[in-house]
This record gives C-alpha cells, sequence and structure tokens, in this order.
C-alpha cells in the first residue's frame, strides 16, 4: 500500500512540474511562438483570398469583395482565436511566480498526507462524496500553485472530519500501481514535462530562438510570394481589396 501511494504521489507531482515547465517554457518563447503564429496566419488568409479569386477567374464571374471577405474571416475566425489565446497564455506567464525549491517541498509533504486520505486513487468515497471532492480539487488546485497555507487550513478541517482515521483495502492493488507507472512514463515522455530539457539547457534555449526566427523570416518571404499572386490578378484587371487584420 506504501508503494501505491507514492506512486500516486509521485505521478502528481510530475503532473505539477509538467505545470512548471509549460509556464517556464511560455514564459521563455511565448511571445516569440505568438508573433511566428501571426505571421503563418497572414500567409493563411492571403492563400484563401488566392483560392477564391482563381476560383471565380477560373469561372469567368465577377469577383464580389464584400463576400469573399467575409466568407474569407470567417474561415479565418478560430485562427485568431487561437492566436489570441496565445497571447494571452505568454502574458499571463510574464507574471505567474513559480516557486522554487523550499516551498514546493513543503507543499508535496502536506499534499502527500492529504493525497494519502481523500485522493480518489487511495479513498473510493472520495468521488461518491460531493464535500470529500471538493476538498481534494481545492487541494490538487493549491498544491499546483504551492500554497501551503491554503494546504494546511484543508488538511486540519479533514482531520476534524475524523478522515485520518480510515482504513482501506485497495482491489487489483498490482494492477493499478502498474496503471500508474505506465502513467508516470507517460507524463516523463511527452509535453509538456520534456520542455525541461530545453529551458534548462542554455544551448538548447538559444536554438530553439533561433528555430522560431528562422520559421518567421520563412513566413515573411512567403508572404511576398503570395502578394505577387495577388498582384498578378491586379495585372489581369482583377482589383483585390486586402485588410491585413479582420
Amino acid at each position: 500500500m506504501q508503494e501505491y501511494e507514492d506512486l500516486i504521489v509521485k505521478r502528481d507531482a510530475l503532473v505539477k512540474e509538467a505545470g512548471i515547465m509549460l509556464t517556464l517554457y511560455t514564459n521563455k518563447f511565448g511571445e516569440l511562438v505568438a508573433k511566428v503564429y501571426e505571421k503563418k496566419i497572414e500567409c493563411i488568409k492571403k492563400k484563401k483570398t488566392i483560392a477564391y479569386c482563381q476560383a471565380f477567374v477560373n469561372k469567368g464571374e465577377k469577383i464580389d469583395f464584400n463576400k469573399m471577405n467575409a466568407i474569407v474571416s470567417e474561415e479565418m475566425q478560430d485562427f485568431y482565436e487561437e492566436l489570441q489565446s496565445l497571447i494571452e497564455n505568454a502574458e499571463k506567464c510574464k507574471v505567474l511566480d513559480v516557486s522554487r525549491e523550499f516551498d514546493v517541498l513543503k507543499s508535496k509533504k502536506l499534499y502527500r498526507k492529504i493525497a494519502k486520505l481523500i485522493h480518489p486513487d487511495v479513498n473510493p468515497n472520495t468521488e461518491s462524496d460531493e464535500e470529500l471532492m471538493d476538498f481534494f480539487e481545492r487541494a490538487v488546485e493549491a498544491y499546483h500553485l504551492n500554497e501551503y497555507q491554503k494546504l494546511e487550513e484543508i488538511y486540519v478541517l479533514l482531520c476534524k472530519m475524523g478522515i485520518d482515521e480510515f482504513e482501506v483495502e485497495i482491489e487489483n492493488l498490482e494492477e493499478k500501481k502498474d496503471l500508474i507507472r505506465r502513467e508516470i512514463e507517460q507524463i516523463q515522455n511527452t509535453e509538456p514535462y520534456i520542455y525541461k530539457y530545453i529551458i534548462e539547457d542554455d544551448e538548447a534555449v538559444e536554438e530553439k530562438i533561433s528555430n522560431l526566427n528562422e520559421e518567421y523570416e520563412s513566413y515573411e518571404k512567403y508572404l511576398k510570394e503570395l502578394d505577387l499572386v495577388l498582384r498578378g490578378f491586379v495585372a489581369k484587371g482583377v482589383v483585390v481589396e486586402w485588410e491585413e487584420n479582420s
């Protein structure tokens, strides 16, 4: 049982660390990623406009510019929402405080105590008890934010409820331990946890920045090529009105 509890806490700690890695990664690269994506969707929008114009030219029909702009803008909506999300995340991660060793250690120790009491994987009663589930969800949030005082308050309340006195036998314990081991391996080998191998390596950081700048320049170059295509329509007597931002 002790090994099972340890695995649960380790998995949850890795989930937390993955969140920290995502914050640090976004703090370091978020603005540049958003800048690259913005240039990318400029290219996408122009490609859609070119395709729309070409289709009407091929049919020998007059282009309805208002209709064209409305259709293209609607098709671009998801791209602009994603861009806005990238920008907002980059701004948010600039001001987030990522707590370090001492606070993390204190929070982890207290979270371990709470997890042994009401983690749904340990205490089957939690999922069916609205109050216990609320305590657990609050504990997870406080743990991820290293809010030791909130964890302490939750632990005190649980003890007052007598939750610290329960004992439970876990069915299929070995299967559940194997499942958590696989979850741990999955977390450690996928994003955002593996971002740590970039942000903790100065050379990898420089390489990432260089790659993003190269990607931005490639989109800028492609954008100029698309502009030439649009000028081709003008040369054929088709006037294309273009607005960079919708």
